[in-house]
């Protein structure tokens, strides 16, 4: 992977006809890999990234780093205040727990995080239908 040639974000004179595709996008080095590995296989990369609470995010840095790797977009949505209401709360109330001893609050952001982060996907695209 050659990350070092796409330091600007791709214009929309080389996305024109290229097949779009949406990438849950965590800032992280698995969804930046494979980001750039979309990109080299000629498809314009949409990344979604979702705020569910996982700490001090520098979103800033996460979207500079998107572009950067050859995203021609990326939306980051704050979904801390859902999460914790429709997924965290319902959990804690119902005395959730896994492997017999773990609230399972506490691996919430690894499993039904992902269900939010897809529902939203989901609803920010059927909005913004012009966005891809």
């Amino acid at each position: 992977f050659q990350l070092s040639k796409m330091s600007e974000p791709a214009s929309k004179k080389q996305n024109v006809g290229k097949e779009k595709v949406v990438l849950a996008y965590s800032g992280g080095l698995d969804t930046s890999v494979i980001l750039v590995w979309l990109v080299q296989k000629g498809f314009e990369v949409i990344c979604f990234c979702a705020n569910v609470g996982q700490g001090e995010e520098d979103y800033e840095a996460v979207k500079k780093k998107a572009l950067g790797c050859g995203a021609s977009k990326i939306h980051i949505e704050d979904l801390r205040s859902e999460f914790v209401t429709d997924f965290i709360f319902p959990a804690v109330k119902c005395n959730a727990i896994y492997e017999s001893r773990y609230l399972l609050g506490s691996s919430e952001g690894c499993s039904d995080g992902r269900g939010k982060i897809s529902r939203s996907w989901s609803h920010w695209q059927r909005k913004r239908p012009s966005a891809f």
